[in-house]
């Protein structure tokens, strides 16, 4: 989806949303939402060109985890502090 679309009046105008009306627009919003956090949780910049897909297969290749993307998501969901992030993810966490 363009970025411009990720605006909801954009989406409105271009028919992904009904105008004026609050049906599907949490969810629409929610998800790139999501997706954002997800990213930033790797420690990327958002203009990263790369999708969920590469993220995700990035991360597997990196850590030598089987991860699928809902884990991916859910890894990252808003409210898991830093340290629970990184053991929802099955990392060890060490003292320096």
């Amino acid at each position: 989806m363009p970025p411009t679309l990720l605006w909801t009046p954009s989406a409105e105008l271009a028919g992904t949303l009904k105008r004026f009306s609050t049906e599907g627009v949490a969810q629409f919003v929610k998800d790139p939402q999501d997706e954002r956090a997800a990213c930033f949780s790797l420690v990327l910049c958002d203009f990263t060109p790369f999708s969920v897909e590469d993220f995700v297969e990035l991360l597997n290749l990196a850590t030598g985890f089987d991860l699928t993307e809902v884990e991916y998501f859910a890894a990252s969901e808003e409210g898991v502090p830093g340290e629970d992030k990184l053991r929802a993810l099955g990392l060890r966490i060490e003292a320096i």
